[in-house]
């Protein structure tokens, strides 16, 4: 409840984890109540894990609303396509989306409502994504709800 009344004054809408760089583990085990609070109230996770351990988290948690984070190109036919696939409440940033191409062909197979921009900094140089997004070959509808929309959406849908 005091997480809630603070989220709500303050007018705070998802929250982030950074597990690996933390050293802990987002997991039903350890963070069980609080990702039933984040069910519950429709707020985003956005989170910076390997794909395969973001999958286990949807997999205790599958309505659990989940950005991953600085996923790149290399997991997306072995890991991040099954998990896309299984899990309507996965959305991808598109920090590391440098591959020609690979933004339309997300576009192609999942829509642009799961793609967020994310720059990756500071991991990143921040320039790089913003130049794919703008010169991929997508409606101009589809680069504006990548670049803002859809992360206006998820957040609208907070219930604090």
């Amino acid at each position: 409840d005091e997480l809630l009344t603070f989220m709500a004054r303050h007018q705070i809408r998802a929250l982030r984890a950074f597990p690996d760089e933390h050293r802990y583990c987002l997991n039903r085990r350890t963070f069980g109540q609080l990702l039933e609070v984040l069910i519950a109230h429709r707020i985003p996770l956005l989170v910076k894990q390997n794909i395969l351990a973001i999958g286990d988290l949807l997999a205790e948690n599958p309505d659990l609303i989940v950005v991953a984070m600085n996923v790149g190109p290399h997991s997306l036919e072995r890991y991040l396509r099954p998990l896309l696939d299984a899990f309507p409440t996965l959305y991808i940033d598109s920090s590391h989306y440098m591959v020609e191409g690979l933004i339309e062909e997300f576009i192609g197979r999942y829509g642009p409502e799961r793609l967020l921009f994310g720059s990756g900094y500071p991991d990143i140089c921040s320039g790089a994504a913003l130049l794919r997004l703008a010169q991929a070959d997508i409606r101009d509808e589809d680069r504006a709800a990548i670049a803002g929309g859809n992360l206006d959406r998820l957040l609208a849908g907070v219930a604090l």
